[in-house]
Order: structure tokens, then C-alpha cells, then sequence
């Protein structure tokens, strides 16, 4: 409960500043020079009408339609900014309904767009600071440091020359160009000190470009990940086992995150599934983070279950949960992890049932006749806080001679995995930082963030899920499903028909 209190506090201060600085914009935008300023001239109109002096509306000078223009402008800002800063917690005040569905949706989108104006923001305020000390600060230094050294240069020259100090003399029309190129030079100056020094003018001119610097790079970032957080992509790795099995080979479809509810619904799920069925795989991963936290949020479950059975596959879907698919409080879109009380719903179990997708919480299953699975119970957060095996235990009864695939949520304990005999795990959890910079920072943080990695014969493969969680966007990142190809050894194969030649002979 403490880190929200302190989450809380944060996004209030950053949404009380975004707001100061944004309110400062659109003041020095309708000429003010400061929000003080225009905020005094506001007193002073509360104040005349408190003393029974209201302001006439037939006052039409030029101040006073500015003065209106930025109190209307700057009165839509605020309730727009509060509407949207509020609905990470107002969503909840309609418990299931179709507005809840909305706002929260809305909320998702504001998380997106509220990160996206911090970093812009940032730069813009960087980029604020270096034009301070360049414009300021460095002239003045800069004036200071030239006169000490042409006081110090003619020093030097009338000591070497004896006072006498010749001028060249050039053609006329070399010092003609000269003296052109040098007067387009200061002119260009000139324009350039007026737009970007530090006058009323030209500060006006400097905070409306950055604004709508900010304002752009901020829209075209959330407009692109809103779009491109509908989309699915297909992702392929090929791998080559030394494991013999009466397979020669084997496709397998990953999937993970899809996180349904309040973002992710049906419509999606009948893409995904599309995906699968045409690439026709051998068998379906699905590792984890089925439902985004409240399982009342998935709109007609019955009818995405039903889409689900519709994944075709040899050998069936197994999956496993992840650490969203327990049964939690959610204060502002943040869960409330309470072990003893946390639970798998039982609709989840059901749905999962009706999808035909079996579920392994830490239990094995043998498919294709000798392909070795094991399904894992979340580490972070397991289902009824029950003591999650270890991959030891698990792969205690299983052939090791065999391909063994490990599917766990979290792409993590490499170690004990590599040294246990484990293929091929798969684990989504990460999202690849679903939104940038998000997938530059997540590197630092796992062994294997996104994509494939191999320590010998071990095989890991981290999917950045077909869902989004938190912010409605995807950029620089994508949702989708992964077909992995796994080619088997054939040297078994060649040594029996060698056996065989020799006993015939």
C-alpha cells in the first residue's frame, strides 16, 4: 500500500508541473509574459466583480477579447487535463459497465500519452536550459573573454612592430565581397538574435516552437502506438536439436500477454487465431497473462472462449498463468498483492476448459509420442500461493534423452534449466518494453529480454506478447505470435539403417 501512496503523490506532482508549464505556454502564447501575470490580471477581475463592479461585455478593445481568448483557452486545458488525469481512478466507479470499459480504456491511452509528454517535455526543457546558457550566460563570458584578448593581441602587435601597425590593401572588388558576405552574416544574426533571444518577443517565439515540438512528437507517438497496438505480427526462429525423436521436426505456435479486458477483446483473440491456424503448427504455447487482472473485464467471455477452441494444432494447446491471471484488488489500475487471499478464478479455470487449452501448474505432458512438456506455476505471484517446484523436480521423471520444452511465464533461473536439461523455454512477461524507450531499458533487466537466446543445447525464446498491458500502444515494439521451427537429429536414424546393412550382409 505504501509504494501506491507514493505513486500517487508522484503522478500529482508531475501532473501539477505538466500543468504550470503547459498553462505558461498558452499564456506566453496569447502575449502574456508570464502565467503570474495573466493570473494577476484574473484577480483583479474577481476582485472588481466581488466589489460589485463586473467586467461590461460590450468591451471590445483588443486586450480584452486577448484576455478572454487565453481564460477560455486556458479554462478548456484544465478541465481536459483533469478529466484525464482522473481516469485512472474515476473508471472504477462503474464497476463493469460499458462506460468503466470506456473510461478505462481512455485511462490507458492518458498512460501512454502521460509518458510520452514527461520525455518530451524533458527534452524540450534540456533543450530550454542550453538555450539559456548560450544566450545568456556564454555572451556575456564570451564579451569579457574577447576584450582581455584583443587588448592582449595589440599589446603583442605594437611590441613586435614598434607601434607601427600596416594595413593591407585589397582589390576593390575582393573588399566589396567581403564587405557583402559580412553584412548578409550580421544580418542573418540579426534575425537569428530576434527569434531566439531572450526578449518577450523573442522567448514568446521560442516556447511556441517547443510546444508544438512537444505537442507533435507527443501525438505522433500515441496516434502511431493506439494504431499499431491492433496489429499482430509473425515472428520465426528455427532451431536444431541434437535430440533424437520420432519426429523429424516440429512447428510450434508461442503466444502470451494477451491480457483480455479492458483493452484487449475478441476481435483481437479472431487474429491471433487466424495467424495460428494458417501457419498449421504442430503445437500451441501459451505462456501466461491470459486476462488483465479482473476477469469481469473480458467482455463475452463465453464468446472469446469459443474463438479460442478454434485453434487448430496436432497435438493441442498447453499453457500455464502468469502473474496477471490471479484474482487481485486494483486500486488506479495498480494490483494489491495479498498471497493469502490470491487465487486463479475459477470462470478463468472454466473458460480455459471451454477453450480446450490444458493448463499444466507445475505438471508434465507428453505429446508427438516422445516431445516432453512442462508448464510451470508462476514464480512471482503462484495460483493459491502454493510453493512453486523446482525445474529439478520436475524433470526428475522425465527422459533427458528426450526434448524436454519448458513453458514458464517469466524468462528467468537459466541456470538451474541449463544445468536440469531443458530445450526450449518459453516465456513471455516482458513485451519487449511494449512502448519506447521501454525495449532499450528492459536489456539491463533479463537475461534474455525478447527474442532467442541458446547457452549450449539450451534454447531460450522470450515472445513480446499479442496483448498490451497498461498503455493502449505498441511503438518501436509488437504484439505477436511466434513460430519456432525445431529440426531433431537424424544421426539415430542413420545408425539403425547402418545396423540393419551389416545384419543383412
Amino acid at each position: 500500500m505504501g509504494y501506491l501512496i507514493v505513486l500517487a503523490i508522484v503522478y500529482i506532482a508531475i501532473n501539477a508541473f505538466l500543468w504550470f508549464r503547459s498553462s505558461q505556454l498558452i499564456c506566453a502564447i496569447c502575449g502574456y509574459t508570464t502565467l503570474k501575470e495573466f493570473l494577476l490580471l484574473v484577480k483583479d477581475i474577481l476582485i472588481s466583480i466581488k466589489n460589485g463592479e463586473p467586467p461590461s461585455y460590450e468591451d471590445t478593445s483588443s486586450e480584452t477579447i486577448q484576455r478572454n481568448k487565453c481564460l477560455a483557452i486556458l479554462g478548456a486545458y484544465t478541465l481536459i487535463h483533469l478529466f484525464l488525469m482522473t481516469s485512472i481512478i474515476t473508471w472504477t466507479w462503474f464497476d463493469g459497465s460499458g462506460t468503466a470499459h470506456t473510461l478505462k480504456y481512455i485511462s490507458n491511452v492518458w498512460i501512454g500519452i502521460f509518458l510520452y509528454t514527461i520525455m518530451f517535455w524533458l527534452i524540450g526543457e534540456i533543450v530550454t536550459l542550453i538555450r539559456w546558457i548560450i544566450l545568456i550566460r556564454k555572451p556575456e563570458r564570451d564579451r569579457r573573454n574577447s576584450i582581455k584578448a584583443r587588448k592582449a593581441r595589440i599589446r603583442i602587435k605594437k611590441e613586435e612592430d614598434g607601434d607601427a601597425v600596416k594595413k593591407i590593401k585589397l582589390p576593390d572588388q575582393v573588399s566589396a565581397s567581403l564587405n557583402k558576405i559580412k553584412s548578409l552574416y550580421h544580418k542573418a544574426a540579426d534575425k537569428l538574435a530576434i527569434a531566439l533571444a531572450p526578449t518577450p518577443e523573442g522567448h514568446r517565439r521560442f516556447m511556441l516552437t517547443r510546444t508544438c515540438f512537444v505537442a507533435l512528437m507527443v501525438a505522433i507517438f500515441s496516434i502511431y502506438g493506439v494504431v499499431h497496438a491492433g496489429s499482430i505480427d509473425v515472428k520465426t526462429y528455427n532451431i536444431k536439436s541434437d535430440k533424437m525423436s520420432e519426429n523429424d521436426n516440429i512447428k510450434i505456435a508461442l503466444v502470451s500477454d494477451m491480457h483480455l479486458g479492458y483493452t484487449i477483446g475478441d476481435k483481437h483473440m479472431k487474429k491471433m487465431v487466424k495467424i495460428i491456424n494458417d501457419e498449421d503448427v504442430d503445437l500451441v504455447c501459451v505462456a501466461g497473462d491470459i486476462m488483465d487482472n479482473d476477469y469481469r473485464a473480458i467482455k463475452d467471455p463465453d464468446k472469446v472462449a469459443k474463438t479460442l477452441s478454434k485453434i487448430k494444432s496436432k497435438y493441442g494447446v498447453y499453457g500455464v498463468y502468469g502473474n496477471h491471471d490471479i484474482k487481485e484488488k486494483l486500486v488506479a489500475g495498480f494490483s494489491l498483492y495479498d498471497p493469502p487471499k490470491n487465487k486463479i478464478p475459477k470462470n478463468l479455470d472454466q473458460m480455459m476448459k471451454d477453450a480446450n487449452i490444458t493448463i499444466l501448474q507445475d505438471e508434465t505432458a507428453i505429446v508427438g509420442e516422445d516431445i516432453q512438456l512442462i508448464g510451470r506455476i508462476d514464480g512471482e505471484k503462484p495460483n493459491n500461493n502454493v510453493e512453486r517446484q523446482t525445474i529439478s523436480q520436475l524433470i526428475a521423471d522425465l527422459d533427458q534423452e528426450k526434448f524436454i520444452i519448458d513453458i514458464d511465464h517469466e524468462p528467468d533461473q537459466f541456470g538451474p534449466k541449463v544445468v536440469s536439461g531443458v530445450d526450449l523455454d518459453l516465456s513471455g512477461h516482458t513485451h519487449n518494453g511494449q512502448i519506447f524507450p521501454g525495449n532499450i531499458l528492459l536489456r539491463s533487466m533479463w537475461s534474455n529480454s525478447y527474442g532467442h537466446k541458446s547457452i549450449g543445447s539450451f534454447n531460450s525464446i522470450v515472445t513480446s506478447g499479442v496483448g498490451v498491458w497498461g498503455p493502449a500502444m505498441r511503438v518501436a515494439t509488437n504484439n505477436e505470435v511466434v513460430i519456432i521451427n525445431v529440426e531433431f537429429s537424424k544421426e539415430k536414424e542413420a545408425n539403425v539403417k547402418k545396423k540393419t546393412n551389416r545384419s543383412n550382409k
